[in-house]
């Protein structure tokens, strides 16, 4: 036993956990975009909290485009749905977008953010515990977790 190297041993295992549960989290972020794609037939329809920030960022796109600016911003302060972030990246898809704004275009921020959390969730834990096998675990059990939750 003297002769085990612990270390790389630790290492290895580390690996071996953040790749199983990246397949695990990247197959959970397909197994979604399929769902959305192929099961779901309305997708111009959205709930009543996301159709609620779609057409509140409707409103901003029309004033950006009439030239209404303070009355764009304003709604970033007395919005119902907090925080403005997620309608901030919304409105910038809307104004950068060929087409204009469309209720699908409406999902894609929180698609984005679904996608960025299991990279950031293992960079917080690497970083909070400075040690590859415990991030790994930490990772494991959070991705398990999270695509365990029906929303």
């Amino acid at each position: 036993m003297e002769n085990v190297n612990w270390p790389r041993i630790y290492r290895l295992g580390g690996l071996l956990l953040t790749a199983l549960a990246a397949c695990i989290a990247l197959s959970s972020i397909i197994q979604s975009l399929y769902f959305f794609w192929n099961t779901c037939n309305a997708r111009d329809v959205l709930n009543w909290d996301a159709n609620i920030r779609y057409v509140l960022t409707f409103d901003q796109w029309q004033d950006i485009r009439a030239g209404r600016y303070t009355q764009a911003l304003a709604v970033f302060f007395e919005g119902s749905t907090w925080p403005p972030l997620y309608s901030l990246f919304t409105l910038a898809l809307f104004l950068t977008w060929p087409a204009g704004p469309h209720p699908v275009l409406a999902v894609v921020p929180a698609f984005v953010f679904f996608v960025a959390l299991f990279p950031s969730a293992f960079y917080i834990a690497l970083r909070l515990t400075d040690k590859l096998w415990k991030a790994s675990l930490i990772f494991l059990v959070f991705t398990v977790f999270l695509v365990h939750t029906p929303e």
